[in-house]
């Protein structure tokens, strides 16, 4: 007759389970499940994390892997969502798991798939935090309130890490009843701990002696006592994957993507390693800030370690605290090391507190596809050898043939490659200036891999399974939250750059949906500037430009309309608006056939002659007419007359300086202009025309010197010394007075 066993007697007859609750990244919490592994040496380790993620235990614990690392699971389909388990070397949960896999015991995760998380990620479309929850985090808060301290991580350090030992499990555990009475458990929470419980249940089944489950301390009581018979919950789900990740101190410090992180890493790395002996530890945290002071050129003597350990522990007696924990070993460096001043230790203080490690993983480790042909295309692009921590200069040349193999089409692959992966925001390129701007053919970048670049490089599979459809991915996204013009426009370029013709077509599209009346003149520029580039170097990246041919025409319309209301202004929006004048200026200069010419010349016209104008503005646009031959010296004399000064005359010069040497008359008219101004605006006067001037070459100079030695009478000799010799005691306080007047 078959015999049918309840849950609760199940359970007595299943092994010995051993609950432990932990605060993830607790040094303290690792020490002691360790000891108890010694101890107990379970056949089976049950861990709090994504259940799916069980297979890929052994990686976490293979050769040549080093914490920080990360599980990451993210959606297949987009949008994208994701969350992120890392481990530091410290981690209960790592600490478990690698006693476990180095000692023959079975070792497992219990928590809800990550296919479970993930698809409530998709309906909340929030940022994963496994044990971020805000309601729990008023009870943190709470918690520390009540035990004399304002901040968390002092009540912890304090309550919990500094414990002897043998106290970590039992303190952890009344501290998860203690959350549990403040706060009545989420939804969600009950979910994952009656999913657990299952997971907890099937193990009990397998025949195994003792069992050690790891579970954050809130969860601890609810895994832990006797509970009825109850089915798994039935879990919504979507397609997903697994991978690891290198990690870092950084993003653990800033919790990025995981809501339990650890502001201080590199701390609790060393509580870590002092094994306990917490009386050291002040010892050992001012003897490496005074060695990464040394490093950068400060001194610190042994005796001034001693007093701040001597502070610290001053410090920790006064609240009533075991020993020393990171908040009084901040003020006692600041007081003793820093001596008083919080920005001569911030350096060394930010070293010893987050630290700057950043995981490994080995050769042949777990990758996602897009690392995979990330690696590919190294290969085929022939770029394999620049994967190196050492800076290297390459140049590609984009004029090759594009007809004759693969050989001829090598530098411009190799460029929509690293475009590519600069889209991507993965540090491997960077291109520097001079490049593309000065010759369309050519492009110059350095390159350099780091380990913050392959970190980067796994997060890209949030976007897509290759480097091409990642990055067109992401900057689909770009386009869709674009909530401007140029925005929109800088996509559409870097679609190009990419070689991503699909992308191009969208971006153009949603330019052209987007143009509107509201537009002002910067961002007409700006885009006029941005589509000007995409038509320069479209032939070198083979791209069909006609669409951006119709949009450069409507955008300058647009800029050329809006430009006279944009020149209503003073003269610090007048210095930028004449950057955006110079732009359209050149816009219309490589494009005349799509520009508006009479358009441009009605605007420029309107501009000079009128009154309401920023001066700068009009002098600029009076040089253009100059140029153009659409004012001729009479016209010119008109201008002066009704519009010098000298920020007219600045403007002038900054589109022209020769017009000052082959037009004299120029010279005069100014000569004329200052003999009529009092000192005070004379001075004023001469503060415009020091900054004109300051930008001319020398030979500029010479010549504009020689003109006005000749308008007064005076030698080629004598202007020299004037302009070159020494300053008289009153030409040196007229000089100072000037300056002053600058700012």
């Amino acid at each position: 007759m078959a015999v049918s066993l309840s849950t609760r007697d199940l359970l007595r007859c299943s092994p010995l389970l051993h609950i432990f609750g932990v605060r993830h990244l607790s040094p303290g919490a690792s020490r002691e499940i360790l000891t108890l592994c010694e101890k107990v040496r379970p056949d089976a380790v049950l861990v709090e994390g994504p259940s799916d993620a069980t297979g890929i235990m052994a990686e976490l614990t293979r050769e040549g892997c080093v914490p920080p690392v990360a599980v990451l699971a993210y959606t297949e389909a987009p949008p994208v969502r994701s969350f992120m388990l890392p481990f530091a070397s410290y981690s209960p949960e790592y600490i478990a798991i690698k006693w476990a896999l180095e000692n023959g015991a079975d070792a497992e995760f219990i928590d809800l798939p990550s296919t479970a998380t993930l698809a409530k990620l998709s309906r909340k479309n929030t940022v994963e935090k496994p044990e971020g929850m805000e309601e729990e985090l008023s009870v943190y808060q709470r918690f520390a309130l009540a035990s004399g301290e304002t901040d968390f991580d002092a009540f912890w350090e304090n309550a919990f890490e500094h414990l002897p030992d043998g106290g970590y499990r039992q303190a952890a555990f009344a501290f998860g009843e203690g959350m549990r009475s403040l706060s009545a458990p989420s939804e969600e929470n009950l979910t994952r701990e009656r999913f657990m419980r299952s997971r907890i249940r099937a193990a009990s089944t397998r025949g195994y002696r003792d069992i050690l489950v790891v579970c954050g301390a809130y969860h601890a009581p609810e895994l832990d006592k006797e509970y009825p018979d109850e089915t798994p919950p039935e879990l919504e789900t979507v397609p997903g994957r697994l991978t690891l990740m290198p990690y870092s101190y950084l993003r653990l410090a800033a919790k990025t993507g995981y809501g339990a992180g650890n502001q201080s890493p590199f701390y609790y790395e060393l509580l870590w390693k002092m094994r306990g002996n917490t009386a050291d530890i002040p010892a050992a945290f001012f003897i490496g800030m005074a060695e990464v002071m040394r490093e950068a050129g400060s001194f610190r003597s042994s005796a001034e370690v001693q007093d701040a350990v001597l502070l610290a522990r001053a410090l920790a007696s006064l609240r009533g605290r075991r020993e020393p924990v990171l908040e009084d070993l901040r003020r006692a460096a600041v007081t003793v090391l820093g001596r008083g001043e919080v920005q001569t230790v911030a350096e060394a203080l930010a070293h010893m507190e987050t630290g700057t490690a950043v995981g490994v993983l080995p050769e042949g480790a777990l990758r996602t596809p897009t690392q995979d042909d990330f690696h590919r295309l190294l290969r085929e692009r022939r770029l394999t050898a620049y994967l190196s921590p050492v800076a290297a200069e390459l140049s590609l040349d984009l004029r090759e043939k594009l007809t004759g193999g693969f050989g001829a089409l090598l530098g411009r692959g190799r460029s929509e490659f690293l475009h590519r992966l600069d889209a991507l925001e993965i540090g491997f390129g960077r291109i520097q200036s001079g490049g593309q701007t000065k010759a369309g053919w050519k492009e110059n970048w350095v390159l350099q891999w780091s380990p913050e670049a392959e970190i980067a490089l796994t997060e890209a599979a949030l976007f897509g399974v290759t480097v091409e459809s990642a990055a067109e991915a992401r900057l689909n996204e770009q386009i869709k939250a674009s909530a401007s013009l140029a925005r929109t426009a800088d996509v559409l370029e870097k679609a190009l750059l990419c070689g991503l013709p699909a992308l191009f077509v969208t971006a153009c599209a949603a330019l052209r949906d987007s143009l509107a009346e509201r537009e002002g003149f910067a961002d007409a520029v700006s885009v006029c500037a941005s589509l000007s580039r995409v038509l320069r170097y479209g032939s070198l990246r083979v791209t069909d430009t006609d669409a951006v041919s119709a949009l450069l025409g409507r955008l300058f319309l647009r800029a050329c309309l809006t430009l006279p209301e944009a020149s209503f202004c003073d003269y610090q929006e007048a210095r930028a608006c004449l950057g955006n004048l110079h732009i359209l200026a050149q816009v219309r200069a490589e494009h005349p056939t799509l520009t508006d010419g009479a358009q441009w010349d009605n605007a420029v016209a309107e501009l000079s002659e009128s009154e309401r104008a920023a001066p700068l503005l009009s002098g600029y646009a009076c040089a253009l007419r100059l140029e153009a031959g659409t004012l001729d010296d009479k016209g010119l004399s008109v201008q002066i007359s009704a519009r010098l000064s000298p920020d007219w005359f600045e403007g002038l010069a900054a589109r022209n300086r020769f017009m000052l040497v082959s037009r004299p008359a120029l010279l005069r008219a100014l000569d004329g202009f200052l003999e009529t101004l009092d000192e005070g605006r004379f001075m004023r006067a001469l503060v415009s025309l020091r900054r004109t001037f300051s930008s001319f070459t020398a030979d500029e100079k010479s010549a504009v010197c020689k003109s006005l030695s000749a308008m007064w009478g005076l030698t080629p000799e004598a202007a020299d010394r004037a302009v070159s010799g020494e300053l008289t005691r009153e030409e040196t306080e007229h000089l100072a007075a000037l300056r002053q007047m600058e700012g």
